[in-house]
């Protein structure tokens, strides 16, 4: 982490800003980054004078969404369920939801689709839902898979490891209620863009980078030590230390600030280090291969097929900043010998990845081959 600003310690030693993915399941990790994404841009960033956590919570009328008719107790185990209930069922409430499947057996219906990197596993979705998906897994060997497209009906149990999406694992695959086919024509186009790895990247806006400071300012103020003002996080934001300082680093390896991949690769690799207080890191491989598998998981999900250069500057430039606000403090706490400043940056680093999407770093090493388990 080299190239880190040293002149914005006192700023950020002002500044409690906690921000709140298992690292090598690529598709997962990206499938709740798309659910974050939606809450960075919508103005739902929380904080308070000690943490700021961001949550995944889902905006606009999705949020309206209702429980659907029949679904409790008794019921919820002898029915059929499809994509578009468990949709409704996250966005309505979640906590029922996980109370009422975790564990069960149950039974899901939706289209197969087929992913390289796990070959013991495929999800099923229906367009239209939104992203929620239901992921069949086998931990050993699996039955033979569907065809992509394929309706099937699925039963096992259920688990519901992160919030847009749920596992059966060692599920049995029965006949579906009715087999049909979606029509050939019905996604070619999306995925020959999905494999298209420009849609990752964009052209900034000094707009969209003034807006989401703006935003920033906003929503982190209340986190503020007593006697410093927005007007100097602001300035801060604007003087674009903090972006010039994540360019550094990651430009050293080959990577972007303008490719969304590029940037969650930093990101998490950034985050990895100040959580696992390791200051000095040297793994080009290990940082390729993360970004290999961030890019491909980003260009199957399918809320990056909507996101516009706008939206993918301010989920970028927001995760550049909520990452730096980590990475500066913890250098500037070993600069000066501040065993707090470093643990504070070092827990909130943990709180931020946790959040955004469900990965405990202290669990993980890096290595040439990437993130691992220990």
């Amino acid at each position: 982490m080299k190239g880190i600003p040293a002149t914005l310690a006192a700023m950020l030693l002002a500044c409690g800003l906690p921000i709140a993915a298992p690292a090598q399941d690529f598709m997962g990790m990206v499938e709740a980054y798309g659910q974050a994404h939606r809450n960075l841009l919508g103005d739902q960033i929380l904080a308070n004078a000690t943490r700021q956590t961001i949550r995944n919570q889902q905006g606009g009328a999705s949020r309206q969404t209702a429980w659907p008719d029949g679904i409790d107790e008794r019921t919820v185990t002898q029915r059929v369920l499809t994509i578009e209930e468990l949709h409704a069922m996250r966005y309505s409430d979640l906590q029922r939801m996980r109370r009422l499947l975790n564990g069960r057996e149950i039974t899901v219906q939706g289209a197969a689709r087929l992913h390289p990197r796990a070959p013991n596993s495929f999800d099923i979705a229906i367009p239209g839902a939104d992203g929620y998906r239901v992921w069949a897994y086998w931990r050993n060997s699996a039955p033979r898979m569907p065809q992509p497209g394929d309706i099937v009906r699925l039963r096992g149990r259920a688990e519901m490891e992160r919030p847009n999406s749920l596992y059966l694992y060692s599920p049995q695959l029965l006949p579906p209620v009715a087999t049909v086919r979606p029509a050939p024509t019905a996604t070619p186009a999306s995925v020959t863009a999905a494999a298209d790895p420009r849609m990752l990247r964009f052209t900034p806006s000094a707009e969209i980078t003034h807006e989401t400071n703006a935003r920033l300012v906003q929503t982190l103020s209340p986190a503020m030590a007593q006697g410093r003002s927005p007007d100097e996080f602001r300035r801060v934001l604007d003087g674009g230390e903090l972006q010039r300082g994540f360019r550094q680093v990651i430009g050293r390896f080959g990577l972007s600030d303008r490719d969304l991949a590029d940037v969650m690769t930093g990101h998490l690799i950034m985050s990895w280090q100040v959580v696992n207080d390791v200051p000095e890191l040297n793994e080009p491989r290990g940082n390729t291969i993360v970004r290999d598998g961030l890019r491909e998981a980003l260009l199957q999900a399918d809320w990056m097929q909507g996101l516009d250069d706008a939206r993918k500057q301010a989920l970028a430039e927001t995760l550049i900043v909520g990452t730096m606000l980590n990475v500066s403090r913890f250098t500037a706490g070993k600069q000066t010998g501040d065993a707090q400043l470093v643990s504070a940056a070092r827990q909130d680093a943990d709180a931020m990845v946790r959040s955004m999407a469900g990965i405990d770093l202290r669990q993980l090493r890096f290595t040439s081959r990437g993130f691992e388990r220990k």
